[in-house]
Protein backbone atom coordinates (compact mmCIF):
# COMPACT_ATOMS: atom_id res chain seq x y z
CA UNK A 1 0.00 0.00 0.00
CA UNK A 2 3.08 2.16 0.74
CA UNK A 3 4.17 1.71 -2.40
CA UNK A 4 1.73 2.21 -4.41
CA UNK A 5 0.73 5.16 -2.37
CA UNK A 6 4.38 6.13 -3.30
CA UNK A 7 3.93 5.66 -7.05
CA UNK A 8 0.96 7.77 -7.15
CA UNK A 9 2.40 10.61 -5.04
CA UNK A 10 5.72 10.54 -7.80
CA UNK A 11 2.82 10.48 -10.78
CA UNK A 12 0.39 13.30 -9.53
CA UNK A 13 3.18 15.65 -8.28
CA UNK A 14 6.11 15.06 -11.57
CA UNK A 15 4.75 18.45 -12.94
CA UNK A 16 6.04 20.73 -10.05
CA UNK A 17 8.78 18.22 -8.69
CA UNK A 18 10.51 18.44 -12.47
CA UNK A 19 10.47 22.62 -11.32
CA UNK A 20 13.23 21.78 -8.57
CA UNK A 21 16.18 21.37 -10.82
CA UNK A 22 15.05 24.40 -12.84
CA UNK A 23 14.60 26.61 -9.82
CA UNK A 24 17.83 24.94 -8.58
CA UNK A 25 20.00 25.53 -11.93
CA UNK A 26 21.06 29.18 -10.31
CA UNK A 27 22.43 28.24 -7.80
CA UNK A 28 23.94 25.72 -9.36
CA UNK A 29 25.65 27.88 -11.79
CA UNK A 30 26.82 29.98 -9.71
CA UNK A 31 28.63 28.05 -6.74
CA UNK A 32 31.83 29.97 -5.66
CA UNK A 33 34.85 28.33 -6.51
CA UNK A 34 36.14 28.52 -2.49
CA UNK A 35 32.86 27.21 -1.18
CA UNK A 36 31.87 24.67 -3.51
CA UNK A 37 31.62 21.78 -0.99
CA UNK A 38 29.32 23.77 1.39
CA UNK A 39 27.44 25.27 -1.21
CA UNK A 40 26.89 22.18 -3.37
CA UNK A 41 25.24 20.22 0.22
CA UNK A 42 23.35 23.19 0.54
CA UNK A 43 21.34 22.83 -3.15
CA UNK A 44 21.97 18.74 -2.62
CA UNK A 45 19.58 19.34 0.92
CA UNK A 46 17.17 21.53 -0.27
CA UNK A 47 16.50 19.61 -3.37
CA UNK A 48 16.54 16.10 -1.16
CA UNK A 49 14.80 18.37 1.02
CA UNK A 50 11.55 19.63 -0.97
CA UNK A 51 11.21 16.10 -2.60
CA UNK A 52 10.74 14.08 1.03
CA UNK A 53 8.55 16.96 2.27
CA UNK A 54 5.96 16.25 -0.95
CA UNK A 55 5.97 12.87 -1.54
CA UNK A 56 5.78 12.35 2.39
CA UNK A 57 2.95 14.42 2.72
CA UNK A 58 1.01 13.07 -0.50
CA UNK A 59 1.70 9.60 1.64
CA UNK A 60 0.59 10.44 4.71
CA UNK A 61 -2.55 12.45 4.49
CA UNK A 62 -4.00 9.86 1.77
CA UNK A 63 -3.95 13.04 -0.99
CA UNK A 64 -1.44 10.97 -3.53
CA UNK A 65 -4.44 9.19 -5.22
CA UNK A 66 -7.79 9.99 -3.82
CA UNK A 67 -9.34 7.82 -7.00
CA UNK A 68 -7.75 4.89 -5.60
CA UNK A 69 -8.24 4.39 -2.34
CA UNK A 70 -10.40 5.64 -0.11
CA UNK A 71 -9.41 8.98 2.03
CA UNK A 72 -8.28 7.57 5.15
CA UNK A 73 -7.04 8.82 9.13
CA UNK A 74 -3.97 10.87 8.03
CA UNK A 75 -0.45 8.58 8.99
CA UNK A 76 1.19 10.30 11.38
CA UNK A 77 4.74 9.36 10.59
CA UNK A 78 5.19 10.52 6.94
CA UNK A 79 3.15 13.64 7.89
CA UNK A 80 5.95 14.61 10.59
CA UNK A 81 9.06 13.53 8.28
CA UNK A 82 7.08 15.64 5.68
CA UNK A 83 6.97 18.42 8.64
CA UNK A 84 10.83 18.06 9.47
CA UNK A 85 11.87 17.97 5.51
CA UNK A 86 9.81 21.41 4.97
CA UNK A 87 11.68 22.69 8.03
CA UNK A 88 15.17 21.96 7.13
CA UNK A 89 14.14 23.30 3.39
CA UNK A 90 13.70 26.05 5.25
CA UNK A 91 16.48 26.93 7.21
CA UNK A 92 18.61 25.81 3.92
CA UNK A 93 16.87 28.33 2.09
CA UNK A 94 17.77 31.16 4.65
CA UNK A 95 21.20 30.14 4.66
CA UNK A 96 21.46 29.43 0.98
CA UNK A 97 20.00 33.23 0.16
CA UNK A 98 22.72 34.96 2.10
CA UNK A 99 25.27 33.34 -0.50
CA UNK A 100 24.79 36.12 -3.22
CA UNK A 101 21.97 37.64 -5.18
CA UNK A 102 22.05 34.66 -7.56
CA UNK A 103 21.04 32.61 -5.45
CA UNK A 104 17.67 34.73 -4.17
CA UNK A 105 15.31 31.94 -6.70
CA UNK A 106 15.76 29.32 -3.69
CA UNK A 107 12.71 31.28 -2.36
CA UNK A 108 10.34 30.45 -4.85
CA UNK A 109 11.27 26.31 -4.44
CA UNK A 110 10.10 27.24 -1.10
CA UNK A 111 7.04 28.57 -1.53
CA UNK A 112 5.94 25.30 -4.29
CA UNK A 113 6.80 23.32 -1.49
CA UNK A 114 4.94 25.23 1.28
CA UNK A 115 1.60 25.17 -0.83
CA UNK A 116 2.60 21.56 -1.59
CA UNK A 117 2.78 20.15 1.72
CA UNK A 118 0.64 22.95 4.24
CA UNK A 119 -3.32 23.66 4.16
CA UNK A 120 -5.65 26.21 5.74
CA UNK A 121 -4.55 28.84 8.01
CA UNK A 122 -1.12 27.54 8.16
CA UNK A 123 -0.49 27.80 4.47
CA UNK A 124 -2.31 30.98 4.20
CA UNK A 125 0.83 32.36 6.93
CA UNK A 126 3.64 30.31 5.64
CA UNK A 127 2.90 31.86 1.97
CA UNK A 128 3.10 35.61 2.62
CA UNK A 129 5.93 35.28 5.00
CA UNK A 130 8.43 33.15 3.19
CA UNK A 131 7.17 35.80 0.60
CA UNK A 132 8.27 38.50 2.82
CA UNK A 133 11.69 36.34 3.67
CA UNK A 134 12.43 36.28 -0.01
CA UNK A 135 12.32 40.25 0.07
CA UNK A 136 14.29 40.59 3.10
CA UNK A 137 17.18 38.31 2.06
CA UNK A 138 16.83 41.08 -1.29
CA UNK A 139 17.12 43.51 0.64
CA UNK A 140 20.44 41.84 2.55
CA UNK A 141 22.08 42.39 -0.73
CA UNK A 142 21.28 45.86 -0.98
CA UNK A 143 18.84 45.47 -4.45
CA UNK A 144 16.88 47.87 -5.64
CA UNK A 145 13.17 48.38 -4.60
CA UNK A 146 12.15 46.64 -7.40
CA UNK A 147 13.97 43.99 -7.06
CA UNK A 148 13.12 43.65 -3.61
CA UNK A 149 9.07 43.68 -4.74
CA UNK A 150 9.73 41.51 -7.79
CA UNK A 151 11.44 38.84 -5.54
CA UNK A 152 8.59 39.10 -2.92
CA UNK A 153 5.99 39.01 -5.61
CA UNK A 154 7.70 35.99 -7.69
CA UNK A 155 7.66 34.07 -4.58
CA UNK A 156 4.04 34.61 -3.45
CA UNK A 157 2.23 34.17 -6.53
CA UNK A 158 4.40 31.07 -7.45
CA UNK A 159 3.09 29.68 -3.89
CA UNK A 160 -0.36 31.23 -4.55
CA UNK A 161 -0.47 29.05 -7.99
CA UNK A 162 1.07 25.82 -7.06
CA UNK A 163 -2.20 25.83 -4.04
CA UNK A 164 -4.56 26.50 -6.69
CA UNK A 165 -3.28 23.76 -9.01
CA UNK A 166 -3.21 21.36 -6.27
CA UNK A 167 -6.67 22.74 -5.36
CA UNK A 168 -8.34 22.14 -9.03
CA UNK A 169 -6.55 18.99 -9.08
CA UNK A 170 -8.28 17.82 -6.10
CA UNK A 171 -11.76 18.85 -7.04
CA UNK A 172 -11.26 17.04 -10.20
CA UNK A 173 -9.92 13.92 -8.57
CA UNK A 174 -13.40 14.47 -6.02
CA UNK A 175 -15.84 15.03 -9.33
CA UNK A 176 -14.05 11.82 -10.51
CA UNK A 177 -15.09 9.97 -7.59
CA UNK A 178 -18.58 11.11 -7.73
CA UNK A 179 -19.21 10.41 -10.46
CA UNK A 180 -17.64 7.27 -10.56
CA UNK A 181 -20.34 6.50 -7.23
CA UNK A 182 -23.07 8.04 -9.21
CA UNK A 183 -22.79 5.64 -11.61
CA UNK A 184 -22.45 2.27 -9.53
CA UNK A 185 -25.61 3.45 -8.07
CA UNK A 186 -27.40 4.11 -10.91
CA UNK A 187 -26.47 0.87 -11.53
CA UNK A 188 -27.92 -1.25 -8.88
CA UNK A 189 -30.89 0.87 -8.56
CA UNK A 190 -31.73 0.03 -12.11
CA UNK A 191 -31.36 -3.57 -10.88
CA UNK A 192 -33.42 -3.10 -8.21
CA UNK A 193 -36.04 -1.71 -10.29
CA UNK A 194 -35.99 -4.86 -12.81
CA UNK A 195 -36.13 -7.17 -9.96
CA UNK A 196 -38.78 -5.90 -8.62
CA UNK A 197 -40.41 -5.98 -12.19
CA UNK A 198 -39.86 -9.12 -12.58
CA UNK A 199 -40.85 -10.29 -9.52
CA UNK A 200 -44.27 -8.41 -10.28
CA UNK A 201 -44.45 -9.84 -13.28
CA UNK A 202 -43.32 -13.40 -12.50
CA UNK A 203 -45.66 -13.41 -8.88
CA UNK A 204 -48.83 -12.63 -11.39
CA UNK A 205 -48.04 -15.13 -13.86
CA UNK A 206 -47.35 -18.02 -11.33
CA UNK A 207 -50.43 -17.11 -9.52
CA UNK A 208 -52.71 -17.45 -12.48
CA UNK A 209 -51.33 -20.66 -13.20
CA UNK A 210 -51.44 -22.16 -9.95
CA UNK A 211 -55.44 -21.09 -9.90
CA UNK A 212 -55.71 -23.03 -13.12
CA UNK A 213 -54.00 -25.89 -12.02
CA UNK A 214 -56.04 -26.37 -8.75
CA UNK A 215 -58.69 -25.56 -11.49
CA UNK A 216 -57.66 -28.67 -13.39
CA UNK A 217 -57.46 -30.93 -10.05
CA UNK A 218 -60.82 -30.02 -9.44
CA UNK A 219 -62.14 -30.65 -12.48
CA UNK A 220 -60.04 -33.71 -14.15
CA UNK A 221 -62.50 -36.25 -12.82
CA UNK A 222 -66.10 -35.36 -13.40
CA UNK A 223 -65.51 -32.77 -16.04
CA UNK A 224 -62.31 -33.20 -18.57
CA UNK A 225 -63.02 -30.83 -21.23
CA UNK A 226 -63.23 -28.09 -18.73
CA UNK A 227 -59.92 -29.20 -16.70
CA UNK A 228 -58.32 -29.71 -20.52
CA UNK A 229 -58.94 -25.83 -21.58
CA UNK A 230 -58.13 -24.79 -18.11
CA UNK A 231 -54.55 -26.75 -18.90
CA UNK A 232 -54.31 -25.21 -22.27
CA UNK A 233 -55.00 -21.89 -20.70
CA UNK A 234 -51.70 -22.68 -18.21
CA UNK A 235 -50.00 -23.72 -21.56
CA UNK A 236 -50.79 -19.98 -23.10
CA UNK A 237 -49.98 -18.18 -19.90
CA UNK A 238 -46.60 -19.93 -19.62
CA UNK A 239 -45.73 -18.62 -23.07
CA UNK A 240 -46.95 -15.27 -22.17
CA UNK A 241 -45.18 -15.37 -19.13
CA UNK A 242 -41.83 -16.16 -21.25
CA UNK A 243 -42.51 -13.14 -24.14
CA UNK A 244 -42.68 -11.01 -21.00
CA UNK A 245 -39.49 -11.75 -19.30
CA UNK A 246 -37.63 -11.71 -22.71
CA UNK A 247 -39.05 -8.13 -23.51
CA UNK A 248 -38.39 -7.11 -19.66
CA UNK A 249 -34.36 -8.30 -20.30
CA UNK A 250 -34.36 -6.07 -23.52
CA UNK A 251 -35.82 -3.73 -22.00
CA UNK A 252 -38.33 -2.92 -25.05
CA UNK A 253 -41.60 -4.34 -23.24
CA UNK A 254 -44.28 -2.25 -21.67
CA UNK A 255 -47.58 -3.43 -20.36
CA UNK A 256 -50.84 -1.94 -21.73
CA UNK A 257 -54.12 -1.21 -19.43
CA UNK A 258 -56.13 -3.13 -21.66
CA UNK A 259 -54.40 -5.90 -21.45
CA UNK A 260 -54.14 -6.19 -18.24
CA UNK A 261 -57.94 -5.21 -17.79
CA UNK A 262 -58.39 -8.31 -20.33
CA UNK A 263 -55.61 -10.56 -18.07
CA UNK A 264 -57.13 -10.17 -15.03
CA UNK A 265 -60.63 -11.13 -16.41
CA UNK A 266 -59.63 -14.11 -17.44
CA UNK A 267 -57.38 -14.97 -14.16
CA UNK A 268 -59.94 -13.87 -11.68
CA UNK A 269 -62.66 -15.85 -13.75
CA UNK A 270 -61.04 -18.70 -13.41
CA UNK A 271 -60.63 -18.98 -10.01
CA UNK A 272 -64.15 -18.21 -9.76
CA UNK A 273 -64.11 -14.72 -8.81
CA UNK A 274 -67.19 -12.49 -10.30
CA UNK A 275 -65.38 -9.30 -11.94
CA UNK A 276 -67.00 -5.74 -13.12
CA UNK A 277 -64.62 -3.96 -15.09
CA UNK A 278 -64.66 -0.65 -16.93
CA UNK A 279 -65.07 -0.49 -21.11
CA UNK A 280 -61.60 1.27 -21.97
CA UNK A 281 -60.90 2.69 -25.13
CA UNK A 282 -56.90 3.65 -24.51
CA UNK A 283 -57.76 7.15 -24.29
CA UNK A 284 -55.20 7.81 -21.83
CA UNK A 285 -51.86 8.67 -22.04
CA UNK A 286 -48.95 5.47 -22.64
CA UNK A 287 -47.28 7.15 -19.36
CA UNK A 288 -50.79 7.00 -17.29
CA UNK A 289 -51.71 3.57 -19.44
CA UNK A 290 -48.22 1.98 -18.36
CA UNK A 291 -48.46 2.81 -14.79
CA UNK A 292 -52.43 1.58 -14.17
CA UNK A 293 -51.11 -1.57 -16.45
CA UNK A 294 -49.15 -2.31 -13.26
CA UNK A 295 -51.69 -0.94 -10.63
CA UNK A 296 -54.07 -3.38 -12.62
CA UNK A 297 -51.54 -6.77 -12.25
CA UNK A 298 -50.67 -6.21 -8.70
CA UNK A 299 -54.10 -5.63 -7.28
CA UNK A 300 -55.42 -8.93 -9.59
CA UNK A 301 -52.41 -11.02 -8.46
CA UNK A 302 -52.94 -9.68 -4.52
CA UNK A 303 -56.55 -10.82 -4.77
CA UNK A 304 -55.64 -14.18 -6.10
CA UNK A 305 -52.94 -14.93 -3.85
CA UNK A 306 -54.20 -13.27 -0.60
CA UNK A 307 -58.20 -12.75 -0.46
CA UNK A 308 -61.04 -14.90 -0.65
CA UNK A 309 -63.29 -13.20 -2.40
CA UNK A 310 -66.08 -14.23 -4.71
CA UNK A 311 -66.07 -10.79 -6.15
CA UNK A 312 -63.90 -7.76 -7.31
CA UNK A 313 -64.92 -4.47 -9.07
CA UNK A 314 -62.61 -2.15 -11.00
CA UNK A 315 -63.28 1.35 -11.51
CA UNK A 316 -61.90 3.66 -13.72
CA UNK A 317 -62.17 7.31 -13.47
Amino acid sequence: MVMKAFGCAVRRFSPVLVLVPVVLASPILNVEPGAALLQGALIVTMAVAAVVAVLTDGIGSGRAAPHVAPRVVPRVGPRVVSRVALGVLAGAVIVGSTVNDNWLPIWTLLALTVALVLRGRVLAVALPAAAVGAALAAISHDLSAAWVLSNGLTTLLAGFATAVFLRLNETIADLRETREELARRAVAEERERFSRDLHDLLGHTLSVMVVKAQAVRRLIDHDPEAARAHAGDIEEVGRDALLDVRRAVDATGTLSLAGELEGARLALGSAGIRIEMPDYDGALPPSADQVLAWVVREGATNVLRHSHAEACCVELR
